[in-house]
């Protein structure tokens, strides 16, 4: 039960920063390598993970799974603007790549969730 919940507050978490709170400068900076928007945009998901999983898991392993997440965040979208700089949102392809971006973030939140169902079940 604790593993849906985990996905669920992700998932949430997901919407937020990437819908509600990405500012234009995230917007702007996030394709671009090193840029300071595209690190605050990563490190808002990072941070938002954490804040998350520290309710359900040791200090250390919140951490580590809020690094990896802003990491991958940031590899993903650092990718996908490689990808489509130069589609138009007219085309499949754009929307094509848009829905791979935020597959391999879905898919990222899952394996948080089990690695998170698998520390519960070692800590009971």
């Amino acid at each position: 039960m604790i593993t849906w919940l985990v996905l669920v507050l992700l998932f949430v978490k997901h919407f937020l920063a990437d819908f509600c709170w990405q500012t234009d400068r995230m917007l702007r900076d996030k394709g671009h390598f090193w840029r300071i928007g595209g690190l605050q945009h990563a490190g808002l998901h990072g941070a938002l993970t954490y804040v998350i999983l520290m309710h359900f898991l040791t200090l250390q392993a919140s951490i580590m799974l809020a690094v990896i997440d802003a990491v991958v965040h940031y590899s993903v979208d650092l990718a996908h603007r490689r990808v489509t700089v130069k589609l138009s949102t007219n085309t499949d392809a754009f929307w094509f790549w848009i829905g791979v971006d935020q597959l391999v973030h879905a898919i990222t939140y899952l394996g948080i969730g089990f690695i998170v169902n698998v520390l519960m079940i070692e800590y009971i």
